[in-house]
């Protein structure tokens, strides 16, 4: 394992994290490091809430992650990022924000969904080996 110190996470890291994926879990706590995620990625966890209560839950749980608010540099990076990727990988707007983020504060992205990123040049992804589990989201 390498040794980060600090981590931004995409959604669908977070997601197992929060679903209790022990493979996710472990990852995290022998890494010790500091876990962040993007606003982008926040918001993506907000719009999967099933009812009230399962919001409520999530709004508690994305504490566990230090939130990155978008600011200028993400936005100037995000903008490179979609007019360099845009025909030739399609990229999406959540992982070109989410990227761009990662890029800006020079944090390693862990994501389960490396092929979103692994043409994007400079971005470190860190290699984990964990298997998503999608056993529902905080137990919804």
């Amino acid at each position: 394992m390498d040794d980060w110190r600090h981590l931004i996470v995409d959604t669908d890291f977070a997601i197992e994290i929060l679903s209790v994926n022990m493979d996710a879990i472990d990852y995290v706590m022998q890494a010790n490091s500091s876990l962040y995620i993007s606003v982008v990625s926040k918001a993506e966890l907000i719009r999967g809430a099933q009812n009230k209560t399962h919001l409520n839950r999530i709004l508690k749980e994305i504490d566990l992650f230090t939130v990155i608010d978008l600011d200028s540099e993400v936005s100037t990076t995000f903008n490179k990022l979609m007019q360099q990727y845009t025909l030739s990988h399609r990229i999406g707007i959540s992982d070109a924000f989410i990227a761009a983020t990662s890029l800006t504060y020079d944090l390693p992205l862990l994501t389960c969904n490396t092929r979103h990123f692994t043409y994007i040049s400079g971005i470190k992804l860190p290699h984990h080996g964990v298997k998503p589990q999608r056993r529902g989201f905080l137990g919804f």
